[in-house]
Parts: C-alpha cells; structure tokens; sequence
C-alpha cells in the first residue's frame, strides 16, 4: 500500500515496492508473467528487481524471508516472519536520497546540497525534480525548506517539525533498528522510566506501556528533542502552557516528576513535562495519582478549565457517570495538553488518525468547544478541528455496546494513544460482535490487530498460536475484512486444535 513518502521514492525503489505489495497479494508459488502483468513491468525488468529483493533479504540477514526460483518461469516467495518483512521494506525505502534529505532536515542538520549530490550520485535535474516533491510534502505542515549558502535548513514552528520528525521516523523505521546514531535507545529509556517513577520491577510489567508502543513514541519524542537542541532549537511556549507554569515548576521542585538534567533551558524542561502530561498512557500509572493530586490541591488554571470542560460536556453533550467523569478527566486533560503544545497542528499525513465521527454529535460539540473556548481562550487552540476529533473519540469511549456469541482474546497494537486503542477496541466489538464474544487481552491475545499499517497483511505466528492481523487505522472496508477473515481463521484454527488435542 501507497504511503505519501512513495513519490520521493528513487525510481528503482518504486518499482520494488510496488513487486513487494503484488507479492502481498499472490499465492506462494508465483508465475513470474503474471507479476509482469500485475505489475505492468517486462519480465526481465520483474526478474531484476526480483534478484535486487534477493540481495535485500541477505543484507538484512532476514533468515525468515524466503525468495527462491523453482525455474525461470515460476518462484517462491514466503514470508515466515512479518517484522523481517517489514524490516526489509523500510530498509529498502531508507536507501532512497529525498527520504535521507527529509530525516537530516526533520533532526535539524544544515544539509550541504553539492555534497548531498556527490554522496547520492545525483543530478541536478533529478535533485530538483525530487525536491520540489518534498516541498510539497511539506506544505501541509507550513513548513518550508530554505538554502543559504548552499546549505539546505528546515523552517516552520519548532513544535510541529518536532511532531513531523517523530511521526515521519516511527512510520520509516517500523520493525528497523534504533535510528538515533546520537543517543543510545537504552538511555533514552532509562530518563523516561526515572521520570515516570518505573522502578526494575515495573518496568517487566507490559501493560504499563501496551506492548511497549507507546514507550516507543516517548523514546522517538526526547531524542528529537535532544538532537534538535544540540543542533541550535529552542521551543516556544504556548499561553495556555505558560499560565500553567508555576504548577509545572512545582512537579519538579516536589520531585514528583524527573526532568534530564541535560536539559539546561527552563522552556525545554517543562516542554518535556507537558509532552508528557499530553499523553493518556501516563494517567494509567503510579506517578500519575500523585500529579492528579497535586492538580487538585493547587487548582491551577488547567485544573480549573478542565473540571468546567467535564461539567459542560455532561450537560451539553452526552450524560456521564461519576464513575466515567473520574475516567475521562486525564483522557480531556491529555488532549488539551497536546492541543497547546502542538498549537498549529493540523493533523499528521504519516499518522491516520482513528475516525470516530458522530454525525448527530455535530452541532452539540461545536457549541460545546465554543463555550469552552469563551470560559478561558488560552486553553483553547484554534482551528478546533483537532479538538473536535478527540472529543469524538470521547464519545465513542464511553457508548456502550453489545456482546454476543464466541470468545476471542484479542489485543489492538499501533495506536498513537490509548484513547485510540480504546476506540479501535470498541470500534472492532460493535461491528463484530454479533458473531463473536471479542475480549480485549493485551497479555495473551489470541488475535493481534496491529493499527496505522502501510500493508494490509494477515500472519500466523504458529509457535506462538497467535494470529497477527495489520491494517490502517481507516476502518475501511478493506481494513473490516481482513479482522473479519482474521476471526474466522482463528476460530478454524482453534477447531483444528482443539481436535488435535481430543485425539
């Protein structure tokens, strides 16, 4: 599947890629004449990218990828492991030269155009053709690319490159290794686990960061701080932030929440914290009682804001519960944190983000965001788009659904929050649900669906007996029909074994 970095692709690139997504699609042993029409490549041009594939599959040493010709007319192509797979792709796609130019720029690094042509054997043409690509890719996020002496930077609100890099980086490097030749993975983990108060024995436990997703987007989050800082980047501070600033200090100060002490600048601390605070995962640990805590005795202005936001969206929008009011003030929490700093965030093109729309909430959430909006316009970032999206999410959150038939285990991977996750869960159970009793393990999942996936892919880890299941995070009809086939085949799968084991 397409992503919108596949036109900055090198030519040759392309047309791997395109072979690879065919290759998705087609039985083990494959015709090489119908990859040809497939693909509308000439056999010999299939049979060349085939070989380059072959050598891919050595570099990466991926043991678990098998491409071997049984004749000139036929192959086998068979995958036995899907992170190799996806390793092999993403490595194949960060060879390319605009994708090298946009992570140099994205870190923050002045690129020296003539020495990027020699070290990429580029024309000038072909530099230009592809560049004026990237620009466009660009655009979107207000950003532009500007040359000075022959050295190319990057320009636009520090806060949203910073949000591109991360989302641009995890997208390139799924399945890969680290990508951060400056700081080792191991100590970037070490201060989020010293800042979130994650002692040894916590920290084996994965539910703390399902399935260490979220750990990851923390990881990505304070190495492109760091490098961006080294190379010269300050953020800025968005009003609603700074009113809130005492309270942020005080987190410090009590020792509550541990900052680098690398991180010299007073703003870039407390942009650490915020970045932090703005995601929901932090509110399902330990730490977090203790911040909730201190919200609540000193009643900064967020505090205050967000107990408004509660009380007019309970009268305004959708009924609630004590119970679901206590659930959804650190998810309304994050999502405003976010929405302050990230102020000119408009959404990201790497990251899709879960469509909860709720038609007949329109009018009420409009109205509802406004008045949150005239009770304190610093803690409100407009274009409100962004806002009305999460509180959709909200909704689909707390509407209850029905439960019928078989039990699955199944376990959603790949969400950029856990509101999302949540949704995704809830999305999955009501469509299905009539057909499946679904639960939701993230320990011993017997279906794993694994969300904001370029390819659409169904992969059966036998030594495990679980069944892994990658689609986008669109819900498409594409997306509803590999979860469909995903239960079914458990369900064979679990007949067969069941059988097996009576005998």
């Amino acid at each position: 599947m397409k992503n919108e970095l596949f036109d900055l692709y090198d030519p040759d690139i392309k047309k791997i890629i395109i072979i690879l997504d065919c290759l998705e699609e087609m039985p083990d042993e494959i015709d090489v004449k119908l990859l040809s029409e497939r693909t509308n490549l000439s056999k010999i041009t299939v049979m060349n990218y085939l070989n380059q594939i072959s050598n891919y599959i050595e570099m990466t040493n991926s043991t678990k990828l098998e491409l071997k010709f049984v004749n000139k007319n036929k192959f086998i192509w068979q995958v036995h492991d899907i992170y190799q797979y996806l390793h092999l792709r993403n490595f194949i796609v960060q060879n390319c030269s605009i994708i090298q130019l946009s992570v140099r720029l994205l870190l923050g690094n002045q690129v020296n155009k003539e020495e990027f042509l020699d070290e990429f054997y580029l024309s000038e043409s072909t530099f230009k053709r592809r560049f004026r690509q990237l620009k466009l890719i660009f655009k979107p996020y207000n950003l532009t690319i500007k040359s000075n002496n022959g050295d190319l930077c990057l320009h636009g609100e520090e806060a949203v490159i910073r949000r591109v890099a991360r989302d641009q980086l995890i997208d390139l490097f799924v399945a890969c290794p680290w990508p951060f030749d400056e700081f080792e993975e191991s100590l970037m983990e070490e201060h989020l686990l010293r800042a979130l108060r994650i002692d040894e024995v916590e920290r084996m436990d994965q539910d703390y960061f399902i399935n260490a997703d979220m750990l990851k987007i923390m990881k990505y989050d304070l190495a492109i701080q760091w490098i961006r800082i080294q190379n010269g980047y300050c953020i800025s501070l968005n009003e609603g932030i700074i009113k809130n600033i005492d309270f942020f200090y005080g987190l410090v100060e009590q020792n509550i929440l541990t900052v680098p002490e690398e991180f010299e600048d007073c703003t870039e601390k407390i942009y650490f914290m915020c970045s932090l605070l703005a995601k929901d995962i932090f509110y399902l640990l330990p730490i977090s009682e203790t911040v909730q805590e201190e919200l609540q005795s000193l009643q900064p202005p967020i505090y205050r804001f967000i107990s408004f936001a509660i009380e007019e969206f309970e009268k305004n929008v959708l009924p609630i519960t004590s119970e679901q009011k206590q659930d959804v003030f650190p998810i309304i929490l994050s999502i405003h944190l976010s929405n302050l700093i990230y102020p000119n965030w408009k959404g990201s093109s790497h990251y899709q983000i879960l469509d909860a729309r709720v038609p007949s909430m329109n009018q009420a959430l409009t109205t509802y965001l406004k008045k949150l909006e005239h009770y304190d316009s610093s803690m409100i970032v407009r274009p409100i788009t962004m806002l009305k999206q999460a509180y959709e999410q909200i909704i689909g959150y707390i509407t209850d659904y029905s439960i019928n038939s078989e039990t699955i285990f199944v376990a959603v991977r790949g969400t950029n929050s856990i509101l999302e996750m949540k949704i995704a869960e809830r999305i999955i159970e009501k469509t299905f649900s009539f057909f499946y009793n679904i639960e939701f393990d993230t320990k011993n999942p017997d279906l794993i669906i694994h969300m904001n996936q370029h390819a659409r892919y169904l992969f059966e880890d036998k030594q495990k007996q679980v069944l892994n299941c990658f689609i986008s995070s669109s819900f498409v009809v594409e997306d509803m029909n590999l979860i469909r086939r995903a239960l079914s085949q458990h369900l064979e799968m679990k007949v067969k074994i069941d059988a097996i084991e009576s005998l």
